[in-house]
């Protein structure tokens, strides 16, 4: 059976968005969309890698949009795995996401957004 959410990433961007860390900084982020592009706050982001496995809501990062959710990850770029899936709290959403980070300062803030399918 399909997800009834879609991916929409990994967008790297230098982290200038939601704090002034700038190079001191390395996370993940994004929105999630209903089915007319509505944001959707209230949804689990499960994100795990690297010695992290923590869940955020969408809608508690606001500074990304209404619907935004944001992990950090370390205090400087560095290359890694880590894993995103969205969940309503009893069942996966979308597909795992497989993000590998970057030592980059123009990449260090990795934008993932989930879309619900029509």
């Amino acid at each position: 059976m399909p997800f009834p959410y879609t991916v929409e990433g990994p967008f790297y961007r230098p982290n200038n968005i939601a704090n002034y860390a700038g190079c001191n900084w390395l996370g993940l982020a994004g929105e999630v969309f209903g089915s007319n592009g509505e944001p959707q706050a209230g949804l689990i982001i499960h994100v795990w890698g690297g010695g992290i496995d923590e869940l955020v809501y969408s809608g508690g990062a606001p500074a990304y949009g209404p619907s935004g959710w944001e992990r950090s990850l370390d205090d400087h770029p560095k290359e890694g795995i880590f894993f995103v899936q969205l969940h309503d709290g009893t069942r996966p959403l979308s597909p795992v996401v497989e993000v590998r980070t970057r030592d980059d300062c123009f990449g260090n803030l990795v934008i993932i957004n989930f879309h619900q399918q029509p």
